[in-house]
């Protein structure tokens, strides 16, 4: 709320949540009901409602039915990530076993010999 001291320099302009009295004055604004924090209200029942889907279940429904279902339903693609994830980190683990196996070779080899050009 505005108080007279803090006057809008355009009396046309109004704030949202505020309108503006005969004398120049803001004054808060209401909902149709008269209550002025309904805004603030229907945000929070908005949250409530959103959280209260699973809220009047038992725990079972919850814990037990609602993961069972989306294991059914989304268990091939769970599955084939997994699986894919898999593959690649055993792809990467060969990958750099054969390199430091490369490594180790060409290391080994080519400090012992005399002569560098020589196999």
């Amino acid at each position: 709320m505005r108080s007279p001291h803090n006057k809008p320099r355009n009396p046309s302009i109004v704030v949202v949540g505020e309108r503006t009295a005969a004398d120049g004055t803001a004054t808060a604004q209401g909902n149709r009901h008269g209550n002025r924090h309904g805004n603030r209200q229907r945000k929070q029942g908005r949250a409530v409602a959103g959280k209260g889907i699973l809220a009047g279940l038992p725990w079972w429904v919850t814990w037990v039915v609602v993961p069972v279902i989306l294991l059914v339903v989304f268990g091939g693609l769970i599955a084939s990530a997994v699986g894919f994830l898999i593959g690649l980190l055993f792809k990467i683990l060969i990958a750099v076993a054969l390199i430091a196996g490369v490594i180790y070779l060409v290391r080994r080899f080519s400090g012992s010999s005399s002569s560098k050009g020589d196999w």
